[in-house]
């Protein structure tokens, strides 16, 4: 059992890690391969502590390390995806902080009903937390594509520009990583059908949660057609990147906050 306060101060660490990450250079990708480290040991005491629950604490702490993991992972191999750090750490940064928050002033929840059989209802989590690390760091490198184009046409770059990808860069790291996460949570929809199947016999339940889920992935297929059609890019598709990350966190995370917070 590890004590509520031994978590905290694991968590803390990791967070002290992520400020390191986003104020360092070309060893961005060691210091966070640290920061995922530490937020893993956490995860796994915090697990092993009172197993998965429903609270609002422990998502965001699980999404965090997520999005740690695959922004190390793919940025072994592509160096761009390392310059999105910048943008990147200062995000999972304040995820971090608001995970400590409301770890402090909220109670833990427990799984409501029955989850049904273990293999597939861990098989859901993944594929969801995977697809929620993808379409974050889809929604970064969007991001970076606004503040290039902006420092393209104002001819002045800023400090935070010249640290990202170039504009092409960008473009292609966001098609790719939405190329990946439309995959993913098309398995992660198909498991959470098999998951209601088998704990109450209804393929999908219509709940905020999934509504929202099949919206962002309808949205992120006609992003990708678009593109592989007209060749849709730049300033808008990247707004309506942000569009599909945004009711990917409504869906997921965002549940979770109505629920706990402004209900609880």
């Amino acid at each position: 059992m590890v004590p509520d306060i031994t978590l905290l101060l694991l968590q803390a660490a990791v967070l002290v890690v992520l400020v390191a990450a986003a104020l360092t250079g070309r060893s961005v990708l060691l210091v966070a391969a640290g920061a995922l480290a530490g937020a893993v040991v956490a995860l796994a005491a915090d697990l092993l502590h009172a197993g998965w629950r429903g609270d609002l604490a422990l998502t965001l702490w699980a999404t965090l390390t997520a999005t740690l993991l695959a922004f190390v992972a793919i940025g072994w191999f592509a160096p761009a995806v390392r310059r999105l750090s910048v943008l990147l750490m200062p995000y999972l940064l304040l995820v971090g902080l608001l995970a400590l928050l409301v770890r402090v002033l909220a109670p833990a929840q427990p799984m409501p009903g029955s989850i049904g059989p273990v293999a597939w209802f861990d098989a859901h989590i993944v594929f969801a937390l995977a697809t929620y690390a993808l379409l974050s760091l889809a929604a970064i490198a969007g991001l970076a594509c606004l503040l290039q184009d902006a420092a393209l046409k104002q001819k002045q770059p800023s400090k935070i520009a010249n640290r990202l990808p170039s504009l092409a860069d960008s473009e292609r790291l966001e098609i790719r990583l939405l190329t990946a996460a439309e995959i993913v949570l098309g398995i992660g929809i198909a498991t959470g059908m098999a998951l209601g199947w088998f704990s109450a016999h209804e393929a999908m339940a219509f709940d905020h949660k999934t509504v929202l889920a099949i919206a962002a992935f309808l949205l992120i297929g006609a992003l990708l057609w678009a593109h592989a059609r007209t060749g849709f890019r730049g300033r808008r598709a990247a707004r309506w990147v942000l569009v599909a990350w945004l009711l990917l966190t409504l869906a997921y995370p965002g549940v979770k906050f109505v629920r706990e917070i402004l209900l609880g």
